[in-house]
């Protein structure tokens, strides 16, 4: 019975983190140079972060749409990259945060268990 209250917590926990709305690094032409104090909360319609490789060989970084990653479909960007977690686009490269964020909860399963 305590094991299954135990995860339930866990899981309960995961998913508040989970769902509390995204924070993202919010540049203009920064490939290079961006600053912590760039992020923002992302609006509840934005669910990755992306960096938007333009034309001219600059980047943008921004809240954006799953749907528009991997593409070129956004007016004047060469490529849409995306992650998932909070401010994954300061970062030099894509990848997703979430594994970082779930990893330390699986370590507690087997503690859990001898509950």
């Amino acid at each position: 019975m305590r094991w299954h209250l135990a995860c339930s917590l866990l899981l309960l926990l995961l998913l508040t983190t989970l769902s509390s709305a995204l924070k993202c690094i919010r540049c203009k032409n920064c490939a290079a140079k961006y600053e912590e104090s760039q992020s923002v909360r992302c609006d509840p319609d934005k669910d990755t972060c992306q960096w938007l490789r333009i034309k001219n060989g600059q980047m943008d970084r921004d809240c954006g749409k799953k749907a528009d990653c991997g593409s070129s479909t956004l007016l004047h960007y060469q490529m849409v990259d995306c992650c998932d977690g909070n401010n994954c686009n300061g970062a030099s490269s894509g990848g997703s945060s979430l594994w970082l964020l779930a990893a330390p909860s699986l370590l507690l399963v087997p503690a859990l268990r001898r509950l």
